[in-house]
């Protein structure tokens, strides 16, 4: 677009940029007749005197869209003795009149190349946002987990609890319909206390005679129940056996139990997710957020108890003084248990969890020497905590294997074990003796299933036994450890899912992108050498094809595998492609950067991959890109990218470096 230029010049112009120009009226203008003609490029001819210039550009100026258009201004060359009067206005280029139409096309080629990166550079800006938004929202959901968790042990109002619980499933599980049910007094029928979407035809009361199915099976092991992931969809009028059956003329997805270490209290009845693809850590906050509700139900039970017992103990001064003990010893575990809680959760970090486990085991219950063990996915983490002025000797001689025999049947039975020689007033001791046994040892059950042990090797001299209120709180406080536990080994594969790819392990795509944007700031500021690697799989897709994406998945494993035995420290490896990998190496010139690609390239060679029809061979292709050889970043990813595609072309299965792109 050309403003300002009088006929015969703008004709001539015109006619030198290939009749590609459109002529607007420096007086008739305005910003939005500019957007709506959806200029490339503003050439703005100046008209008059400099003040006049400057009030046209801030009119072209006036709205955001309009900065995303470049403006070359033409300047009477007697005007510009001074380039640097026009430093401060929004401008791009200038050129001096009478036009040299070369150097105009020059500069104007330039100037939209310019326009072209900033929009490249704004687009990658978005998809970053977009992904660190991803991570927000997953850290968003563990982060609200907790504070909900707190938000329902302050409450000590069952309707209040309720709205909570109804808002928490909502936002948190993503849960379009559901019903919780309770236990009525008589505990023969479960009672209906919240709802949402079409579980309102559900019934008020459920009698527990007459259930069937799967909330049968849920209430008599206590078992939290879930339908596959790939079943989760309501089954067809036809539908044949193995699909998911109807409750009451509902889906039912899934049936957690709401129980504490003590009792159970109900069960919470999903019906329909917003999204019916919710993957595994979903379930696994649902059932810590379950637990919490128990334990918020539990703590308002109690409370309610304790009002009654309040108001009993006004009756009589008898009542009182009988009274006040146990009135007391509760308000204390009550206490305790939120205060414990509220610590274990106010964390992520595994150090933190196990100091506040160790804080209240000896400062609140005497212990002086325990052990903590741990199931992580089939590993064993083991945490040993002492009292202050545990000897040194005694720490080394302090080792969790010596009660191997009685861990692992508190881990195979879930049931606790207290050495009957220990104290006078037990709570319910195990018959099971062994002469190297410890004081107690206590599981950790996260839904009912054991993920640990706790076990008390030693108190303190001055605690003379093991009581039953002891027991009673240590076993509330052990569940609130294994769910602190979990969330502690929970939090950081979280933060890797984000950024790994889940087959092979390496960095996924988008982080790979990232790792490139900030190594080549880096090389290009400290002018150090930067080299980019792309290995593409030989015929990949073929294999895919005809042999299954089992055997595929297989093959991505084992060749990540050989490029972590090949990297050094400062490499960065990454999943690029559906068959590529990408190999980022800092401070690495083009010969070291050749070197590495020829040892990847033959390793894979050699490589034996399993089938079932036995071993098989498989080549790679390599492109390799590097800086300064290329200038710019995406130079250097272009010319890796076209250097792998030059590999493919001239037969696979070799290392190509192409000086730059055509």
């Amino acid at each position: 677009m050309v403003i300002g230029a009088a006929e015969e010049v703008f004709s001539d112009l015109n006619r030198n940029m290939g009749n590609s120009c459109v002529r607007m009226d420096q007086a008739m203008f305005d910003s939005n007749k500019i957007l709506d003609a959806g200029p490339d490029l503003i050439l703005l001819f100046q008209d008059g005197d400099r003040e006049n210039t400057v009030s046209t550009l801030m009119r072209i100026r006036e709205t955001d869209e309009s900065w995303n258009i470049p403006i070359l201004l033409v300047v009477p060359e007697k005007d510009v003795s001074d380039p640097g009067k026009w430093a401060d206005i929004p401008l791009d280029d200038f050129i001096t009149a009478p036009i040299n139409f070369l150097e105009l096309k020059t500069r104007t080629k330039s100037l939209l190349e310019k326009s072209e990166l900033r929009h490249k550079v704004k687009d990658m800006e978005m998809a970053m946002a977009k992904c660190q938004g991803h991570m927000k929202e997953k850290m968003f959901l563990i982060t609200t987990l907790f504070v909900v968790g707190e938000k329902l042990k302050e409450h000590v109002d069952p309707s209040e609890i309720y709205k909570a619980i109804r808002d928490t499933l909502v936002r948190i599980a993503d849960v379009e319909s559901f019903s919780i049910y309770l236990f009525d007094e008589e505990k023969k029928n479960l009672a209906k206390v919240s709802l949402k979407g079409f579980a309102m035809q559900m019934p008020d009361k459920l009698p527990l005679e007459g259930l069937s199915g799967p909330l049968k099976e849920v209430m008599d092991t206590e078992n939290a129940f879930f339908y596959k992931k790939t079943d989760f969809a309501f089954p067809a009028e036809d539908a044949k056996e193995g699909v998911p059956a109807v409750f009451l003329g509902l889906p039912l997805l899934a049936a957690l139990p709401i129980k504490t270490a003590r009792m159970n209290l109900g069960v919470i009845l999903i019906h329909k997710l917003k999204d019916p693809e919710g993957d595994r850590i979903d379930f696994n906050l649902l059932t810590i957020l379950t637990a919490q509700v128990a334990s918020a139900i539990y703590n308002c039970r109690l409370h309610k108890k304790i009002e009654d017992y309040s108001t009993e103990l006004d009756l009589t001064s008898k009542k009182l003084e009988r009274s006040k003990l146990s009135l007391e010893e509760q308000m204390f575990h009550l206490n305790t248990v939120t205060l414990f809680s509220s610590q274990l959760h106010s964390t992520f970090k595994l150090d933190d969890v196990y100091e506040v486990i160790r804080d209240l085991l000896v400062n609140f219950l005497g212990a002086e020497i325990f052990h903590i063990l741990y199931l992580d996915e089939g590993n064993h983490e083991t945490f040993t905590g002492f009292a202050d002025g545990v000897t040194e000797e005694e720490k080394e001689e302090a080792n969790v294997n010596r009660f191997q025999r009685i861990t692992d049947k508190v881990l195979r039975t879930g049931e606790p074990f207290l050495n009957p020689s220990f104290g006078k007033d037990q709570a319910d001791p195990s018959s099971f003796s062994h002469d190297n046994a410890p004081l107690a040892c206590l599981p950790l059950m996260l839904d009912e299933k054991p993920v640990g042990v706790l076990i008390i090797e030693r108190f303190l001299p001055q605690k003379k036994g093991f009581s039953k209120e002891d027991y009673e709180l240590l076993s509330l406080l052990a569940q609130e450890a294994a769910m602190a536990l979990m969330t502690g080994h929970l939090y950081p594969k979280t933060q890797t899912k984000a950024v790994s790819d889940p087959i092979t392990g390496l960095y996924n795509h988008s982080h790979f992108q990232r790792c490139v944007d900030l190594e080549f700031l880096r090389a290009r500021r400290y002018k150090t050498p930067l080299s980019l690697i792309l290995v593409d799989i030989d015929d990949f897709r073929d294999i895919n094809a005809m042999r299954g994406y089992i055997l595929g998945d297989m093959i991505l494993r084992d060749i990540g595998n050989i490029l972590q035995l090949t990297r050094n420290d400062l490499d960065v490896l990454a999943r690029y492609g559906p068959e590529e990998f990408g190999v980022l190496l800092p401070q690495t010139g083009l010969e070291g950067a050749i070197i590495l690609a020829e040892r990847i390239r033959e390793k894979v060679q050699a490589h034996q991959f399993q089938s079932k029809e036995g071993p098989f061979k498989l080549t790679v292709s390599i492109g390799i890109g590097n800086y300064p050889n290329q200038k710019g970043r995406e130079a250097l990813v272009n010319v890796a990218e076209a250097s792998l595609l030059d590999a493919k072309r001239a037969g696979k299965n070799r290392v190509v470096f192409r000086e730059q792109v055509n």
